[in-house]
C-alpha cells in the first residue's frame, strides 16, 4: 500500500498550498507538493466558492482558504476485466 494513504489525514499540509488568487495555481501547487512529499498520484479539484461532492474513496482531505475550495483525493487503480 502507498504511502499516500496514510498521509492524506494530514489536511494541513496540503491545504497551506491553496493560493487565494487562482484555483489553477492552487490545484498544481496541491498536487506538486502531496506527490513530491509522498509520491503516488493524487486528484485535486478546487473552486472559487464551496461545493458537494460525493466521492468513492475513504482517502480525502478537503478545506479552503479565502475563497478558494479545494479537494484532495486518492482513487486506487483498478484492474480493467476483460
Amino acid at each position: 500500500m502507498n504511502l499516500i494513504v496514510f498521509q492524506l489525514r494530514n489536511c494541513n499540509m496540503y491545504l497551506q498550498n491553496i493560493d487565494e488568487s487562482s484555483t489553477t495555481k492552487s490545484k498544481r501547487k496541491i498536487q506538486a507538493a502531496v506527490e513530491k512529499k509522498y509520491g503516488g498520484i493524487v486528484n485535486v479539484i478546487c473552486s472559487e466558492s464551496e461545493f458537494e461532492f460525493v466521492i468513492s474513496s475513504t482517502l480525502y482531505c478537503d478545506g479552503g482558504k479565502g475563497s478558494i475550495a479545494c479537494i484532495v483525493f486518492h482513487l486506487p487503480l483498478h484492474k480493467s476485466k476483460p
